[in-house]
């Protein structure tokens, strides 16, 4: 199946607010590595999921691949198009072809304008109908696409609706264009747990009917396997492991989606105390232990080697002196780790533990 985006080799840095006294001093600038050399792609009418825990690059790597900020380096291929340096009405139009759910259905819709005012801007803005009443035309059938009643919303504000309504206004909003990319950025983080299947049904018969492919932003890997065909699971701004979702999430390779599993809440109806295996260092079942920030580390340009180093269970004196790349173990499934690259003590039966 061909590739509908392909995002290659993509860096970017935010520097670090330096202080008055290293200012004075002439300190060295370091920078954030929010993204860091990452490469992914996104096949026609599948779901990729981007996971990770907060901080570790995965709203600005979407936001770099639809353009909404720009890479320090790097290119993005669209639609066999190298996009990277669009601007103008190239630029104008590929962001007509791809488009971005929010996490906060909120704060994304204009609280001044009614319902199907919003729904219909897109279509305004793109001039992609001859009339206002087409264009209103194609912005009822988008809400009705959304299961919304438009009769019940069009005349409605935003904050007259619940929280799923809302998050399917700006489903419609994304999709009156018919776009072939929609970014959704924890689309479901903020609703409650009932809803939330709701809109993650939604999301995959949109998927189905319109041919539409999602990358899918979040932190949540139940959520994520529900609707993902392919998983990339971020660290510190690297991509760490990816492949088929079932794949990654059944057999995890890499110690950081093992921690990010075992993290997952179970349903415990005998409502007993279960203590779970932690495979992070400096974290036990009660939280953080004090005074280890260097563990969270691989934020800045000063740590080297494997961004993980301090807070795997399996770390070698090699993960320290060098980062591994990110190689292909099995069909379609990578992983960057130094427990599949060279000879190590740790059997797999330690690993999967």
């Amino acid at each position: 199946m061909s590739s509908l985006l392909e995002v290659r080799d993509v860096k970017k840095y935010f520097a670090v607010k330096r202080s008055f006294r290293q200012i004075f001093r002439r300190a060295q600038n370091h920078y954030v590595k929010a993204v860091d050399g990452v490469s992914f792609s996104v096949e026609r009418g599948k779901v990729l999921v981007i996971a990770g825990e907060s901080g570790s690059g995965k709203t600005t790597l979407a936001r770099i691949a639809m353009k909404a900020i720009e890479p320090d380096s790097g290119t993005i291929i669209f639609e066999g198009q190298d996009v990277t340096e669009y601007s103008g009405e190239r630029l104008k139009h590929f962001r007509s072809r791809v488009q971005m759910v929010y996490q906060d259905p909120y704060s994304s819709l204009d609280p001044r304008m009614r319902i199907l005012d919003i729904v219909r801007e897109p279509l305004d803005i793109h001039d992609r109908a001859s009339s206002k009443s087409e264009r209103t035309d194609k912005a009822i059938r988008a809400l009705q696409d959304v299961r919304l009643e438009p009769a019940e919303i069009a005349s409605r504000y935003p904050h007259a609706l619940s929280g799923g309504q809302r998050q399917r206004v700006a489903l419609a909003r994304a999709l009156v264009l018919r776009p072939a990319l929609i970014v959704a950025d924890e689309p479901v983080s903020m609703l409650d747990v009932s809803v939330r299947a709701e809109i993650l049904e939604l999301m995959r018969d949109l998927k189905e009917r319109f041919q539409i492919s999602f990358v899918y932003i979040t932190h949540d890997l139940s959520t994520a396997r529900y609707i993902g065909d392919n998983i990339a699971i971020m660290y510190s701004g690297k991509i760490v492991e990816q492949g088929p979702i079932d794949d990654v999430l059944l057999d995890p390779l890499h110690p950081y989606t093992q921690a990010l599993i075992d993290a997952i809440s179970e349903p415990n109806p005998d409502n007993l105390h279960v203590e779970k295996k932690i495979r992070i260092k400096g974290f036990s079942s009660e939280g953080a232990d004090e005074g280890d920030d260097d563990i969270r580390g691989g934020i800045t340009d000063q740590i080297t080697g494997c961004q993980f180093y301090n807070r795997c269970l399996y770390s070698m004196p090699a993960c320290k002196a060098k980062e591994p790349a990110l190689l292909a173990v099995k069909n379609g499934h990578s992983v960057s780790c130094f427990l599949y690259t060279q000879t190590s003590t740790v059997g797999s039966e330690e690993r999967t533990g």
